[in-house]
Order: C-alpha cells, then sequence, then structure tokens
C-alpha cells in the first residue's frame, strides 16, 4: 500500500510539470489571437507569430540535449527540478515584453527548457510505475496533463489579459520545480550507474514484495550488470554513454526501434494535436465564423473528457488495441470535417454547429488514444543504459518534424484552407497506421526489460526464462581472478 501511494505520489508531481507544459500553450493560443486582431496593444506580423509559435520545437532539442547530461547525471528528480525552475523568468519576462525580439528570445527560453522537463518527465513515467500501471499512468501524465494545462490558459484568457494569464502561469512551474524534493531516485536510473544496493531499496519502496516484482527486480540488476562488465583483462567498468551509443548503432535492433520512433513522431505531428490546437481560436473563425467562450468551452471540454476516458481506455484495452481504434476513428473523423469545411458555407447556422461538433470529436479522439500512445511509447523501447542519449537524438528528430508542421500551418492555411490540411493529416496517419500495424508490438503489461530484450531478441519470452539466460550471460561475461 506504501508503495502504491508513493507511486501516485510521484504520478502526481509529473503530471503537474505536463500541467505547466500544456499551460505555455493554451497561454500562447489566446495571446496569438489577440495580437493578430486589430485592437491589439502588440502588433504582429502572422510571419512573427508562426515564429513565435515554432521556435519552442527548434530550441527544445537543445535543452534536451541539457536534460539528457542532467538526468545522466543527476538522476531524474533533479533534472526535472532544475529545468523547472528557470521557467519562472519565462512568465515574467513575457509579462513585460512589448518587442516581436523579446517575445521571441522569450519563447526560445521556454523551449529549451520546456523541451528539457518533458523529456525527462516521459522518462520517469516509464521507470517510476510497474508494467501495468505503466500504460495507463503515461496517458495521465502525456494527455491529461497538457490538456488540462491548456484547457486553464484558454480558460483564463476570456476573464483576464494574456499578460495577467502569463504571470498565472508562475504557480504551475513553481510546483513542478519543488514536488521533486519529496520523491525518491528512479531504482532504473540507479542501476544504469551501478549503485544496486540503493536500486534495491528503492525499487522495493515503489513495488513492495512479490513473485513477479522480485523478478523484475533481477531481470533489471542482471540485465544492467551485464552492461556494466567488460571483460578486459579481468577489468570490470562502466562504458562511457557514447561508446555504448556507437557499440548499439552496430546493431540491427536499433536501427528498428530509431524507425519505429521515427513513424510515431510523424504521427503525433500528423495528428495535429500541438499544431491545430494553437491556432483553434482560427480554426473557428476561419470554419464557423466567430470565436467565443462557449465554442472554446465545448472544443475544449471534449479534449479534456477525452483525456480522462484514455487512462480508463488504457486499463481495458492494449496498447496496440486503442492505438488502431482511435488512428482509424480519427482518420474517418478528420476526412469528414474536410468534406464538411469545404462544401458548406460558414455562415449556416446548422452547419456551423456540425462542424463544431466534429471538431470536438477529433479533439476527443486524439486526446483518448492515438496522440498520448505516440507520446508515450518511445520511453519504452530505448536500452535503458542509451535512453537518455537516445531521447535527445530523437527529440532532434521529433523538433523537426513539429517546428515544420506548425511553421509552415500559416501558410498551408492560404494555399490549400484547413479543408486541404485536415485532408492531407488524415492521409498521413493512415499510411503510419499501416507501419505501426505491422511493427508495434505490444507492450502492456511488459517490463523495460522484457521489451529492451524483444527489440534485440525478435520476440517475447517468459520472463522466469529471460532471468535465466540474463543471469547465464553474466556469469559468462565475469572476469576471471
Amino acid at each position: 500500500m506504501r508503495g502504491s501511494l508513493l507511486r501516485k505520489h510521484i504520478v502526481f508531481g509529473l503530471s503537474v510539470s505536463s500541467i505547466s507544459e500544456g499551460y505555455i500553450f493554451g497561454q500562447l493560443s489566446g495571446m496569438i489571437s489577440t495580437m493578430l486582431s486589430k485592437d491589439s496593444d502588440v502588433s504582429l506580423t502572422p510571419e512573427e507569430v508562426s515564429w513565435m509559435a515554432s521556435i519552442l520545437f527548434i530550441t527544445g532539442v537543445m535543452g534536451s540535449m541539457l536534460s539528457a547530461l542532467l538526468a545522466e547525471r543527476c538522476g531524474r528528480k533533479m533534472a526535472i527540478s532544475l529545468l523547472n525552475m528557470p521557467l519562472m523568468i519565462y512568465w515574467i519576462t513575457l509579462y513585460y515584453a512589448h518587442e516581436f525580439i523579446v517575445f521571441l528570445l522569450a519563447r526560445a527560453m521556454a523551449g529549451f527548457f520546456f523541451g528539457g522537463v518533458m523529456s525527462v518527465i516521459f522518462l520517469s513515467a516509464a521507470e517510476y510505475t510497474n508494467p501495468h500501471e505503466r500504460a495507463s499512468y503515461l496517458m495521465l501524465i502525456t494527455s491529461l496533463g497538457p490538456s488540462l494545462g491548456g484547457f486553464i490558459g484558454n480558460l483564463l484568457f476570456t476573464k483576464f489579459h494574456w499578460r495577467v494569464v502569463a504571470l498565472f502561469g508562475i504557480i504551475p512551474t513553481t510546483l513542478a520545480a519543488l514536488h521533486p524534493f519529496f520523491w525518491i531516485e528512479s531504482p532504473s536510473w540507479l542501476a544504469s550507474k551501478g549503485r544496486f544496493e540503493e536500486c534495491e531499496r528503492n525499487f522495493r519502496k515503489l513495488h513492495g514484495h512479490g513473485t513477479s516484482v522480485d523478478n523484475e527486480l533481477k531481470l533489471l540488476i542482471a540485465v544492467e550488470k551485464k552492461k556494466q562488465i567488460i571483460n578486459i583483462n579481468g577489468i570490470s567498468e562502466i562504458e562511457p554513454v557514447i561508446k555504448r551509443l556507437l557499440r548499439a548503432a552496430r546493431q540491427k535492433y536499433f536501427w528498428k526501434v530509431g524507425l519505429l520512433i521515427s513513424i510515431l513522431l510523424a504521427t503525433k505531428a500528423a495528428v495535429g494535436k500541438v499544431s491545430l490546437g494553437i491556432y483553434i481560436n482560427t480554426i473557428l473563425i476561419e470554419t464557423v465564423g466567430r470565436v467565443n467562450a462557449l465554442l472554446l468551452s465545448i472544443i475544449e471540454g471534449s479534449l479534456i473528457a477525452g483525456c480522462c476516458l484514455s487512462s480508463f481506455c488504457m486499463r481495458q484495452m492494449t496498447v496496440r488495441g486503442l492505438l488502431f481504434f482511435s488512428g482509424y476513428a480519427c482518420v474517418a473523423t478528420m476526412m469528414t470535417l474536410s468534406i464538411c469545411i469545404a462544401f458548406t458555407l460558414k455562415e449556416d447556422i446548422l452547419w456551423q454547429w456540425v462542424k463544431v461538433a466534429l471538431l470536438a470529436i477529433y479533439f476527443f479522439i486524439i486526446h483518448m488514444g492515438i496522440f498520448p500512445i505516440c507520446e508515450s511509447l518511445p520511453t519504452e523501447v530505448f536500452p535503458l543504459d542509451i535512453k537518455d542519449v537516445c531521447t535527445f537524438l530523437f527529440s532532434i528528430v521529433g523538433a523537426v518534424i513539429m517546428f515544420t508542421s506548425i511553421k509552415v500551418l500559416p501558410s498551408m492555411m492560404n494555399l490549400i484552407g484547413f479543408q486541404g490540411i485536415f485532408a492531407l493529416n488524415a492521409g498521413i496517419i493512415l499510411l503510419t497506421l499501416l507501419y505501426l500495424w505491422r511493427f508495434l508490438p505490444e507492450t502492456k503489461g511488459r517490463t523495460l526489460q522484457e521489451i529492451e530484450l524483444y527489440f534485440k531478441n525478435g520476440q517475447f519470452c517468459n520472463i522466469s526464462n529471460m532471468l535465466l539466460s540474463e543471469e547465464q550471460k553474466l556469469s559468462s561475461t565475469q572476469p576471471l581472478h
């Protein structure tokens, strides 16, 4: 029971950080719509606004590099605290900003630290939870937290000036920075550093005792011990991270996992949760002719409902089942919405509500399954000893994809309209789902070590047999005396 409470306590802290992330985007959406209006106290061009919206993902790559170093050297909880603290400066800077260059620099700074902290949050969520809870908790952190933060940011915008809304952002950021001081360190990180006694102690605090728990702990320690022993003249040492990465890059499984994650990142971008969410006010104006608190509440309410349902669905369904159910439903909804936008007048009251309903259904579906799954799955599949640096490497891929999708969105609005954008994204999602259907394994209920060994060996095995195999390999690599 104590372990369950401790896990929930840590998941709550991770969720606060993800709420802070969502608030960054929710506040931005209201700020952008104000700046593009004629009566704004700060006048920016659409091109300048697109840079403000997209620069976060480029600087986020550098933040991911910093987070990889901090998470590798300092541990998960210290990295989360250190990366959250500078975001308080971002909110204060935004409150006083008037020139485009100041806004751009502030957003660049937010991207740097936001990108870093989210990388560590996703890693931590996978490592602190047990195999049976992991999927539902990851859905909570990757979907509900950011969506709730975005909803709060948008809702406050209807009552306060965007500068005041920015100042409110200090509250969740401060909580996110302080909460990790009340955690214990990740057992997986301790094992990767060779601190096996601390690893076992923290693992027991989190998960207690039991046959499956004991086997999971033994497998974790056996796998990490084998990685850290080099049988060179009887000398045992821990390999540098880059050396481990280069060694892994010579293996077929590394590239198989890398391609799988790239496809997941492309799917996440095509779903449009971030890019279309930033421009939700503009979408409503272009498709139904107006935006108000009622319409925003309908959209955001469906979004929150989808996030709440996602955790329940993950408990009842497999990861693959929920991914493909929500994915194909998302494609169908996007195509229907595209046709409605293309062939109906936005002045028609009946069709206005049909399009609002379709938008609400669309945001409900993507937050129920496909987006949080694409967000969380990469944290499960990389080997523990190179997970930090691989998170950084593939954050570059994700940042380029996301930056491109957001940066070109204003131009695509003028070129093909929102009907074309929805149709194009639906086509991309359909293609990526076909690839994932063939190559994505079921990860629900599997330990991180089982998943790692699956990609290396090509199949899942009984955990007891895997443990015996790893212990035999460990014995064979022990230095001779």
